[in-house]
């Protein structure tokens, strides 16, 4: 691993998620650090020492504001990005806010995902579920049934390393996906988001995650109020009940995982960072 270069990501990226939160704090905009970058702050009190991106939680009542004020008061060297940006096709439902001229890997000819293949922070949305359990269930599979036909507008979709009847199933539901117009798509996850105000109902569901956690399920005391954690000399919001996300996750969260698997999700002698 390059650790000159890991160093100049985690810079951009303390600076990034620096101008995030003093948007956030100075808007009111409740947000919880989230997944590698939760665990980040907690095991390491900085960025995981491999790890190249950004994790936050917002709850879906509060992301239509955050949206707004990220479109106006981000600095000229951040973008936010919205799902929908990838001109015609799917990459996955998560908005992002962008590092402009980065690049964390080299792109393919025609590839459309040049706004996603950036640094930046992944935004995840977080909403009350559904009381009634056979509700839940059938919010949880329309979600995954949307993901799934989804993916037959992904460009360049991968069937390999998969096991057969998981890329079976793929195959048959992204052949389905490719026949319905991909605005549709969107237009029906936008149907089935609850933008209400999360109230006491003791289940959330985590609406735009990707596998494995595509509709994760937390409770709703996890996040009932927040915790300052530290990376660096920032003091950032997590989760009141962030060592059971964590656990959830992750396991063993405070074991390192084995040296082999301590690796960036970039290929480092691709990687571009502006100066």
């Amino acid at each position: 691993m390059n650790d000159e270069i890991i160093k100049k990501i985690h810079d951009v990226n303390y600076k990034v998620l620096r101008a995030f939160d003093e948007i956030c704090k100075a808007n009111e905009i409740p947000y919880f650090l989230d997944s590698g970058t939760l665990l980040g702050a907690v095991r390491h009190h900085d960025f995981i020492p491999w790890d190249d991106d950004l994790d936050v939680a917002v709850f879906a009542s509060d992301f239509p504001r955050l949206k707004a004020v990220l479109q106006e008061q981000l600095p000229p060297e951040y973008e936010y990005v919205e799902y929908t940006s990838y001109n015609g096709y799917f990459r996955n439902f998560i908005n992002r806010v962008i590092v402009k001229g980065s690049q964390i890997r080299k792109m393919q000819p025609n590839e459309p995902y040049s706004k996603h293949a950036t640094l930046g922070i992944d935004i995840f949305v977080m909403e009350s579920a559904p009381e009634n359990a056979f509700l839940r269930f059938v919010k949880i599979t329309a979600r995954r049934l949307t993901f799934a036909f989804a993916l037959g507008h992904y460009w360049g979709l991968d069937y390999r390393n998969r096991p057969l009847f998981r890329k079976i199933v793929l195959y048959i539901l992204a052949s389905i996906g490719r026949l319905i117009p991909l605005k549709w798509l969107f237009r029906f996850h936008e149907f089935l988001v609850n933008y209400e105000p999360i109230n006491e109902k003791e289940l959330l569901l985590g609406i735009n995650r990707t596998f494995p956690f595509l509709t994760c399920i937390f409770r709703k005391e996890w996040f009932s109020q927040s915790c300052n954690v530290q990376i660096r000399d920032l003091t950032l919001p997590a989760p009141i009940g962030y060592d059971s996300i964590l656990k959830a996750f992750y396991g063993d969260y405070m074991q390192l995982p084995p040296e082999e698997e301590r690796k960036p999700r970039c290929t480092l002698d691709e990687v571009t960072i502006p100066e």
